[in-house]
């Protein structure tokens, strides 16, 4: 477990001070536990047993694994991730495998009998989050159950929300106000490359590619914003495929819009670092830019060569210590961080060895990232 998730674990074991409720059913036992009938429940505000929203018995073994995966959930939920709000879980103490129970582990944010219009200021989250068209893809159950994670943030004109270079920590949705995109490059000033409004949604780039911002946002007015920490985020994408799917598609389009301004330098020919434009930025200016021409990735011992015709990727080539699988290969290259690339273009012509579309791999490329990241901070947890 790494020292942040530590520290943050001490943190919610010493001061927890917001009490959650949840509430686990028996599912299915008539018929085959001895000790539990389906329907029976137990619910908990915050540790504690509540007898008055509790019915039927539950037999101690399972409460064991009840109360195990209660407090995984809550502590979660006090880290501002987001757990999936009901858990299936089977009895392990069961002296007979084949007779084990099945529970149902549901949170309840709203408490036992409470309601999102029990709190005005809520009200006004969900119904901001709900008018935003990111948001289209989620029920309103689900909107509503998520509200309390996004925190309504009132900002001044000229805030720097997002600083180029710096890594990304949360995405922003723009309940009211302006904003401006900038990019600089070198020593000369900053160019502005785009201006937002109510309705957007910004730092997804860098949250979905995990590279440093690609641009500085900046308010040019007072705005609002619902801020979401970026653990949350992966969280809710790994849920919510539909989520995931607008979130790849919006990467793709700002990739285009920023990198429009590249397409005469890569016609020619560039090459750079893969910490200042990542490989998902490089392939996709490559194929916006409608480009014929091989471009050299090279991370530490591994390299691959993508080669492209009029913006189409006709082959991927491995060069050393890089997966047989083409395919394999482009989701590889898509997780690197550091190393180089070059870019040459050529009029020669390429057969055509690999069919996949671009954006096809990249939306993989992102379900892979995210399911990684959380795989990574269950085994911290575990750990």
């Amino acid at each position: 477990m790494s020292s942040e998730r530590r520290a943050a674990s001490a943190r919610y074991t010493a001061t927890q001070t917001q009490v959650r409720y949840f509430k686990a059913q028996v599912t299915k036992a008539a018929g085959q536990c001895s000790e539990m009938e389906a329907g029976a429940s137990i619910a908990f505000e915050g540790s504690h047993i509540d007898c008055a929203e509790s019915s039927g018995s539950i037999c101690t073994r399972a409460l064991q694994d009840v109360v195990a995966a209660r407090d995984q959930m809550d502590l979660l939920l006090e880290l501002n991730e987001a757990p999936n709000p009901t858990q299936r879980l089977i009895c392990t103490g069961c002296r007979n495998r084949y007779r084990a129970a099945e529970l149902e582990l549901v949170y309840m944010p709203y408490g036992f009998d409470g309601e999102p219009d029990d709190d005005a200021s809520m009200m006004k989250t969900i119904a901001a989050l709900k008018s935003f068209e990111v948001m289209a893809p989620l029920p309103s159950a689900t909107i509503e159950r998520i509200a309390h994670m996004f925190k309504p943030t009132p900002l001044p004109a000229g805030y720097v929300l997002i600083e180029q270079g710096q890594e990304g920590e949360r995405l922003y949705l723009v309940e009211d106000g302006t904003l401006e995109v900038s990019i600089a490059q070198g020593s000369g000033p900053a160019t502005v490359v785009a201006t937002l409004g109510t309705g957007t949604c910004v730092g997804e780039m860098s949250l979905l590619t995990g590279q440093e911002a690609s641009a500085t946002v900046t308010t040019t007015t007072e705005a609002r914003v619902l801020v979401l920490e970026g653990r949350a985020f992966h969280s809710l994408l790994v849920q919510n495929p539909g989520m995931n799917i607008y979130f790849a598609q919006l990467l793709v389009e700002r990739i285009r819009h920023n990198q429009a301004r590249l397409a005469k330098e890569v016609q020619s020919g560039m090459s750079g670092e893969l910490a200042t434009m990542s490989p998902q930025m490089l392939l996709q200016a490559l194929s916006s830019a409608n480009v014929s021409g091989k471009v050299k990735l090279t991370s530490g011992a591994k390299a691959i060569e993508a080669c492209f015709v009029e913006g189409e990727l006709h082959q991927v080539n491995g060069l050393g210590g890089v997966s047989d699988d083409p395919e394999e290969m482009v989701y590889e290259l898509l997780s690197w961080t550091e190393g180089t690339f070059g870019f040459e273009a050529t009029s020669e012509p390429i057969q055509r060895t690999f069919f996949k579309n671009l954006l096809a791999l990249m939306l993989e490329g992102t379900r892979r990232f995210d399911e990684a990241r959380l795989r990574e901070l269950r085994e911290s947890e575990e750990g």
